[in-house]
């Protein structure tokens, strides 16, 4: 079976929480009624009172590890039938507007399968409901209509910390009900569809969290850490939603599951494997595979004329566990996961 992989944006998710000190500075927009709350000294800013009446106080979710120097992951928290939302200008300049997760295809045309979430807790109102995401243009805000909707996941569907073994325990999954095609970037949330329910989605500061995420069956996933970022430099606030997408040309810096992607067999591996991909045309590739701590164990680059190629590698001295793997090209980034045995 095909391995998928979750990307993380490192963009702000304005429906969840950070610290004081490591959210970076929200912008109003003119265009909408907005008010900010100061708490701690920051600036929060949303887009009707309704919602702002619903914010509550960031929190440390102790269940998580420390990763390095990185502190626990926060939350922000959305509850009776409200999202959070605000304002954030991307590290390239581009303002965008109401957003909750930023996906950027990089004008490939991506089918988009569903959302997944890192949810923390959930809270059961007076009248328990569920839950949608949704994606959004990033130029119409959250008062625009979306590009489409999930199925809604019951209360007792989502995912949180009760009785986790670990973090990739928490992923939550918001299927459409077909996939929505777009070439745009766009933006991703999850709200409460319904009820008087708490939902609360995990965020990470700047160049922490878990990183990328392997589907490794219906049921089971595994984690890995690293730090990543989009348009060539990393932004202040990482959180936990990811897009499912068919495409063959998603990378890291696309931040999306791809259905397709490379072929690396056998996986689980012993002594050798064969990292196998289709190039278009000629070109100069890096091969580089890191540990689970990002320290990097391999590296090596080779030219390749076009048509199927594949890096041949000898794993006899790499110690039992998980692996990463990335071919660089000069327009592309392809990557994975594997498992030494």
């Amino acid at each position: 079976m095909m391995k998928k992989l979750l990307f993380p944006t490192l963009g702000l998710i304005a429906s969840f929480a950070v610290s004081a000190q490591e959210i970076p500075q929200l912008n109003t927009n003119a265009n909408l009624q907005t008010m900010e709350v100061e708490e701690s000294g920051v600036s929060y800013t949303f887009d009707n009172v309704a919602s702002a009446s619903k914010f509550k106080m960031p929190v440390t979710d102790t269940l998580l590890p420390i990763i390095g120097s990185c502190p626990n992951p926060f939350t922000f928290i959305s509850s009776g039938g409200n999202i959070i939302t605000g304002t954030f200008e991307l590290s390239w300049g581009d303002l965008i507007t109401d957003v909750g997760q930023i996906l950027n295809t990089n004008g490939d045309q991506v089918d988009v399968y569903s959302l997944l979430v890192f949810t923390a807790y959930k809270d059961e109102g007076p009248s328990k409901g569920s839950f949608t995401a949704a994606i959004y243009d990033t130029t119409g805000g959250i008062g625009s209509a979306p590009l489409a909707t999930t199925l809604p996941v019951a209360f007792d569907n989502v995912n949180d910390t009760n009785g986790i073994a670990g973090i990739s325990d928490l992923i939550t999954e918001f299927a459409f009900a077909t996939p929505y095609s777009i070439n745009a970037p766009f933006w991703g949330t999850v709200q409460v569809d319904n009820g008087s329910d708490t939902l609360s989605i995990l965020s990470t500061p700047n160049g922490c969290g878990a990183g990328a995420i392997m589907h490794l069956s219906d049921t089971a996933w595994a984690g890995y850490g690293n730090v990543f970022t989009i348009g060539g430099a990393p932004l202040q606030i990482g959180a936990h939603i990811w897009a499912a997408v068919d495409n063959s040309n998603v990378g890291l810096d696309k931040n999306f599951i791809s259905r397709n992607g490379l072929n690396f067999y056998p996986n689980p591996a012993r002594d050798r494997a064969t990292v196998e991909f289709d190039l278009p045309s000629e070109n100069n590739l890096t091969l580089v595979i890191q540990d689970m701590s990002g320290r990097e164990v391999y590296r090596t680059e080779q030219s390749f004329n076009a048509g199927d190629r594949q890096f041949e590698l000898d794993l006899s001295s790499y110690a039992p566990g998980p692996y990463t793997y990335q071919v660089v090209g000069e327009k592309q980034q392809l990557n994975g996961v594997f498992i030494k045995e």
